[in-house]
Order: C-alpha cells, then sequence, then structure tokens
C-alpha cells in the first residue's frame, strides 16, 4: 500500500471544498454573502473587512479540523477494518477523510449563513435598500447571438459514450464471470460482482445521464432571462454573452474529459481486471478539473463586476442567501448569488424534476446494475427485461420519465 497515494487522494477533496468555501466571498462582488449592494458600495470598508474576517476564519477552522483528523489517525481512533489484510492507516484513512470533508462543508455553511446575516444588517443599518435600481434592463436582440455553445459540442462526449458501450457490447461473451466493481487505494480489487449486462453498461448509464444533465443545463442556460445594466445595456450585454459562453464552455469540456475518464474506468474494471497507478489519477483529474474550472469561471465573471445590475429577486426571496423561493418568478433556473452559475426556483415543481431526475437516475443504475435485470429470451435472439426485479421497471421508467420532463419543458417555454 503507498500510504502517501493514498492520504494524497484523501486530501485534495478536502483543499477543493477548502477553495470553494474561500472563494465565495470574492466570486460575486455584486452580492457579498447572498446580499445585493449598490454598486458604488461594493467596496465598503466593512465588506472589505468582513472577507479577510470570513477567510481568515475558514482557515482556522480547516486547520482545526484537519489537525484533528491527524490526531485521531494516530491514536486509531475511527479506524474500522475493510478487510483482514487493511492496515489500521489504509482503514482509517477513508472514514477520518470523508468525515473531514464533509465537516469542513457543514462548519463552512455555518459560517456563511452567520455572515450573511451580519451583511443584512450592514445593509440595513447602511440604508443601502433605497438605493438599488428596481429594475435591469432587457435587449430584445440579446439572443440575436449565440450566448451559449449548441447542444451539438456534447456530440463527442456522446459518440465516445457510443463507443465505450458498443465495445463493451461486442466483448460480453469473452468476458470473465466476476467483473471488478470496486478497487482500493493501491488498485487491489476489493469488491466484485457477477457479470450482468447492469453491470457492464452501468458506466455507459452513468455517462448518458451525466450527457443529458449538462446538456439540458447548458439549454436551460441559454433560455433564461438577462439582466442587464440600464446605463450601460450594450457593454453589459457582451459582458454577459462572454460570460455565459464561458461557463457554457466549461460543461462541454468538463462532461467530455469526465465522459473519457468513466470510459478509462469501465475499460479498466472490463478488460484489465486491476488497478495500478491508475487509481490515483482516477481519484485526482476530477478534483483538478473542478478546481481549474473555479478559477476559469472567477476570470469570466470579472468582467460583469463593473456593470451596475441588480441581483435577480429581493432579498427577501433569497432564503439563507443560496436559496431562491419567489412563486411570483414564472423563471425555472435564475443565476446564483453565492458562487457561480445557475440554480433552480425552488419554489417550481418544474424546477425540481431538472435537479432530481438526474440524481435518481444515477442513484437508481447503481442500485439496481448487479440485479441481472437482463435475461435471455427464451424464444428468438436477444435479451429482455426480467421484471421480477425492481431494476428492470426502473429501465422501464427511465425514457417515460425524460419524455415527460421534456415536454413539461416545451410547455413551460411556451408559455
Amino acid at each position: 500500500m503507498n500510504s502517501f497515494n493514498m492520504w494524497l487522494t484523501m486530501l485534495i477533496p478536502y483543499l477543493v471544498v477548502l477553495l470553494a468555501l474561500a472563494t465565495v466571498p470574492f466570486v460575486s462582488l455584486r452580492t457579498p454573502f447572498g446580499v445585493s449592494v449598490p454598486s458604488k458600495e461594493r467596496q465598503h470598508a466593512e465588506i472589505s473587512r468582513m472577507r479577510r474576517q470570513h477567510t481568515l476564519l475558514l482557515l482556522i477552522i480547516a486547520v482545526v479540523i484537519a489537525g484533528l483528523v491527524g490526531f485521531l489517525d494516530v491514536n486509531g481512533v475511527g479506524r474500522i477494518a475493510t478487510s483482514a489484510a487493511a492496515s489500521a492507516d489504509e482503514a482509517s484513512a477513508p472514514l477520518l477523510g470523508s468525515a473531514a470533508t464533509l465537516g469542513l462543508l457543514l462548519v463552512g455553511f455555518a459560517l456563511f449563513i452567520a455572515f450573511h446575516r451580519r451583511m443584512l444588517s450592514l445593509k440595513e443599518r447602511e440604508g443601502w435598500q433605497q438605493e438599488q435600481p428596481r429594475q435591469a434592463a432587457t435587449m430584445l436582440s440579446f439572443r440575436n447571438e449565440p450566448n451559449t455553445y449548441g447542444i451539438l459540442w456534447f456530440i463527442p462526449s456522446l459518440l465516445v459514450t457510443i463507443i465505450c458501450a458498443v465495445i463493451a457490447i461486442m466483448s460480453y461473451d469473452t468476458m470473465p464471470a466476476i467483473i471488478p466493481t470496486k478497487f482500493d487505494w493501491d488498485g487491489t480489487v476489493i469488491a466484485s460482482h457477477a457479470k450482468s449486462w447492469g453491470i457492464v453498461l452501468q458506466l455507459n448509464f452513468i455517462q448518458l445521464a451525466m450527457i443529458a444533465g449538462l446538456a439540458f443545463t447548458n439549454m436551460a442556460i441559454s433560455s433564461s432571462s438577462v439582466r442587464l445594466d440600464p446605463s450601460r445595456p450594450e457593454q453589459s450585454a457582451e459582458a454577459e454573452r462572454k460570460y455565459r459562453r464561458g461557463i457554457s464552455l466549461i460543461m462541454v469540456i468538463l462532461c467530455f474529459f469526465i465522459v473519457l475518464l468513466l470510459g478509462w474506468v469501465q475499460a479498466v474494471a472490463l478488460y484489465q481486471g486491476s488497478m495500478g497507478g491508475e487509481s490515483l489519477f482516477i481519484a485526482v483529474i476530477p478534483m483538478v478539473l473542478v478546481g481549474v474550472s473555479i478559477f476559469y469561471m472567477m476570470r469570466v465573471n470579472k468582467g460583469r463586476e463593473a456593470f451596475d445590475i441588480p441581483s435577480r429577486g429581493e432579498d427577501r426571496h433569497w432564503k439563507l442567501g443560496s436559496v431562491y423561493w419567489n412563486p411570483d418568478d414564472p423563471a425555472l433556473m435564475v443565476e446564483k448569488r453565492v458562487g457561480i452559475g445557475w440554480t433552480i426556483n425552488a419554489a417550481k415543481p418544474l424546477a425540481w424534476v431538472i435537479l432530481i431526475v438526474p440524481i435518481l437516475l444515477v442513484v437508481g443504475i447503481t442500485s439496481f446494475a448487479d440485479q441481472g435485470i437482463f435475461v435471455r429470451k427464451t424464444s428468438g435472439l436477444g435479451w429482455t427485461l426480467d421484471f421480477s426485479h425492481p431494476g428492470a421497471w426502473f429501465v422501464l421508467f427511465i425514457p417515460i420519465a425524460v419524455i415527460l420532463s421534456v415536454l413539461a419543458w416545451v410547455n413551460h417555454r411556451r408559455h
């Protein structure tokens, strides 16, 4: 076991979460800590001081949690043996590392809420509410030029998925009867299942679900309403267009590389049967991609900070500064106040469908993949669903759910 690789793999998610939490006050100058402020007050001394305090407290908390995890590991607390041959370090790393990352996330969110409330009090005390313009400008010509990359840009990801699935289908009969499904930190197989179509094609279904989810989000961003600076509508429209295309490009690139990564994992599991040094790269690459994406999105967002664009919805519509709840707003997806990108209007049931359906697809695929839901036909060639397994009904539900979601989306667009 390479202890360095194991702990490095556990450390990277922790650092990515820390980076994401630390950049929250600096990503959007228009809405510090989820509260909208006038453009001339965005560099207010008290706001700058709150940003520094938030960063310092977060770093102290991160160091304390990391130190606590190290102390617990040294003293053998939380060690759960995963196998008879597992060492104490090997057994404790996943448990303690995951607990540290989750703890940092929860404490970081609590810290954000505290600063969000301080920001609301500052805004009320300074009387900034009355200085905000009530409406943002709009331009009917905004969509005359593309503001996101089209759905065709997701075709390379789809082609990779199809190639992976076709190779798996053609190689099915030559695969071993037992397929590895989980690897240890050093690449040793620690879980496996009997060969079945669900196990063999599991990652391909996840690839398809991810492509569909990101492509749908890309379309939603393209069709979402735009809010511009009333005093400089054309300049702010150009900055908004660059921002949306930047976010769209990140989604296209992330989708392609994650699809490639899943294809790599599938190839290792199905055709190689064991994983050596690949385990470290497979664990690290997604984290690196996320970190680079955060940095890039912060850069493309800077071009809009010079404009006085009112945030969508009043502060009362943003619960805890991050959850948008406005039944009177017809929009399903709106720009975030905290972080970069878009979030759902939680008051709209269809928005929850957009959020939950992809999650259910991934959870269902991973839960039912090993149930042998496909069986050979008793007459004729090919395979059919075995409806004695719940997973077969789930597979039948997938296209129905997708079709209903698309129809609901189209109906919403018409109205």
